[in-house]
């Protein structure tokens, strides 16, 4: 009997969405990228005017879209996450500890004919 392992060797590198805004910190410019599975924030240098890679994670799920929020209480913003099978996630950053928090998780159900 035959077997195969199929894995991919390769991070995803094609982008689905991509939003900007103030997600580190502040006064910080941030480009957050999706891609297939994982999302990538980079902060916008101003001195350089380059980008720097602050964080890299994978979510499971495909990514369906990427939305940028600035709640009014806050001084930050959030992004709402969702998947191709329904589910949203809204995550903030934490600047202190550095890295992502999840703020709420669900999923999108029709109870229509039930």
């Amino acid at each position: 009997m035959q077997y195969q392992y199929v894995v991919s060797a390769h991070k995803a590198s094609s982008v689905l969405a991509s939003v900007s805004g103030a997600f580190t910190l502040p006064e910080a410019t941030d480009l957050v990228l999706a891609k297939n599975n994982r999302i990538e924030v980079h902060t916008l240098t101003a001195a350089t005017g380059q980008l720097r890679q602050v964080g890299d994670w994978a979510l499971n799920g495909k990514i369906s879209t990427l939305h940028f929020f600035h709640p009014s209480d806050r001084l930050t913003g959030c992004i709402l996450v969702t998947s191709e099978k329904f589910q949203f996630a809204v995550l903030s950053w934490d600047a202190e500890e550095q890295r992502v928090v999840t703020e709420s998780t669900g999923e999108f159900t029709e109870v229509t004919g039930r």
